[in-house]
């Protein structure tokens, strides 16, 4: 029932757990599930392309196949970007849910003291139970954090290529080069202002 693959960017939640989260962030889960193992392939690839594109393999020297890169990356790391905002919410209501799970096993173990000796066992019962639910959102706490750190990560490293890719356009293409990251530059610019 319970399942966390990390090697491969997917994040399963079980039933116990994922019934504890509202419909949005279900759904904000199960995108971010789906979506993180083709994305974290996408940024390498991108990755690896503009390592080539900056070392100009031959195959890399032409103004508008870097500029499709250049492109295709800033995409990748929009995407990427909308992904781990997801996973933050995820983790942010599953960080609530192990908190109220914390106050529940509160309030049990008092039922539990409080009840008569002869009737602790349901309330035993129920302490394991929710001690069980505990241990699984705890897991899945670590999970997704570990995932938001290496999405992190790769973001950063993307965006570090990609901005590198951007000033070698400027400084190795020519005028064409100049005048796309000067339009480049101006349009931030403005959505900055604007």
């Amino acid at each position: 029932m319970w399942q966390i693959a990390i090697g491969v960017g997917v994040l399963l939640l079980g039933g116990a757990v994922l019934s504890l989260l509202d419909d949005e962030v279900q759904s904000s889960h199960h995108a971010y599930s789906n979506a993180r193992e083709r994305l974290q392939q996408d940024t390498q690839r991108h990755q690896r392309n503009i390592q080539r594109a900056l070392h100009r393999e031959q195959e890399w020297h032409s103004y508008q196949a870097k500029i499709e890169l250049h492109y295709a990356a800033v995409q990748t790391a929009n995407l990427s970007h909308d992904l781990y905002r997801q996973a933050q919410q995820v983790r942010g209501s599953l960080l609530e849910q192990r908190k109220l799970s914390a106050q529940k096993i509160g309030q049990l173990k008092q039922q539990r003291d409080t009840a008569h000796p002869n009737a602790r066992q349901p309330f035993r019962d129920a302490l394991q139970r929710q001690h069980d639910l505990h241990a699984q959102i705890k897991q899945a706490v670590e999970a997704y954090s570990q995932q938001i750190d290496t999405q992190r990560e790769e973001l950063r490293q993307l965006n570090a290529h990609t901005a590198a890719l951007k000033h070698d356009i400027r400084d190795n293409t020519g005028a064409l080069g100049e005048a796309w990251f000067e339009r480049l530059e101006q349009r931030k610019l403005q959505h900055r202002l604007g």
